[in-house]
């Protein structure tokens, strides 16, 4: 396993994480699910662990992810071992169909506190705000109670979890950026990488690359008709047109895959882990076979600049 530094927080991460939102089981919000369906806890415990066997020590999760479920497997499995857990706040959803967001000092406080317990630690490695507005970032209170946090002791680092550019830049340009920046990029989604990506590494800001897989399409296993359980979010969250464009993608790339010896999944990692911004990618894992693919690219060995530049040209003209 390789490993990098999470930006100018200076905590030492392992490039390919573990994301633990599928491990925190189903969630129905209303109408909609937010979750990945059923969850076999003995496989996500196995995972965990395999995890730590395999040198990954960077964890992602957040206290919606199954209403804490994550959180609280985290913090089973993880007490007392060197790892690094990075959690959000923020975002509030429950069964009884709130969805709402509260980025304000107490609220925050009070989230941050409650993550502590359900993780079984003293201090949150990372906490993160889970997706606020752009208006919400310039308004500035979230980042004031971040910091807050970290001088009371309560967490080690700052971080914000964004959604689109907009956010990104608020949050790089403003007075207080944070320690870490989580956002989407890989193969079919490449917009951070004209002006957040390097924005972030001139402020030294470590940036957690979330979704590489594209919920799933990226491992070459779906097709525009693929279907899934009812309280797997990607019911609603996963149109056709990203499957085929995925897949016709992966086509294109289906030589250099094979001279390269990749399978897709693994091709879609290294790509992520190629930009020189990125600190850690979270592809999600529910099983300890699962763990062991997406560990399986940390090797040391990169794919090449130029079929790099090849590969985001394909996305800018397309």
């Amino acid at each position: 396993m390789q490993y990098r530094r999470l930006g100018r927080s200076n905590i030492r991460v392992s490039e390919v994480g573990f994301g633990a939102w599928a491990i925190g089981g189903p969630l129905q919000v209303g109408s909609h699910p937010f979750g990945w369906g059923p969850v076999d806890e003995a496989d996500a415990r196995s995972a965990i662990r395999k995890a730590l066997e395999l040198g990954i020590n960077f964890f992602d999760t957040a206290d919606v992810y199954g209403l804490g479920r994550s959180e609280e497997l985290l913090g089973e499995e993880l007490k007392g071992r060197d790892a690094v857990i990075a959690t959000k706040a923020g975002k509030i959803r429950s069964e009884e169909g709130e969805n709402r967001r509260d980025f304000s000092q107490q609220y925050l406080t009070e989230a941050a506190e409650k993550s502590l317990r359900r993780l079984q630690r003293d201090t949150i490695d990372v906490f993160q705000l889970h997706n606020p507005s752009e208006e919400a970032i310039r308004d500035g209170e979230c980042m004031e109670a971040l910091e807050a946090l970290r001088q009371a002791g309560k967490i080690r680092a700052t971080g914000v979890s964004i959604h689109g550019p907009e956010e990104g830049l608020a949050l790089l340009t403003g007075p207080v950026s944070p320690d870490t920046l989580q956002l989407v990029y890989n193969l079919i989604n490449i917009r951070m990488a004209k002006d957040v990506l390097p924005l972030a590494l001139e402020e030294d800001v470590g940036v957690i690359s979330r979704v590489p897989f594209q919920y799933g399409v990226l491992t070459g296993k779906f097709e525009k008709d693929t279907t899934f359980n009812e309280d797997d979010h990607r019911t609603w969250s996963l149109k056709p047109e990203i499957i085929e464009r995925g897949n016709r993608l992966l086509e294109t790339l289906s030589p250099q895959m094979k001279q390269h010896g990749l399978k897709p999944a693994q091709f879609a990692l290294k790509f992520v882990l190629a930009h020189p911004s990125i600190s850690v990618t979270i592809p999600g894992a529910r099983n300890p076979r699962q763990v062991e693919e997406n560990a399986s690219v940390s090797d040391g060995q990169h794919l090449p600049p130029g079929l790099i530049r090849s590969v985001s040209e394909m996305q800018v003209s397309s």
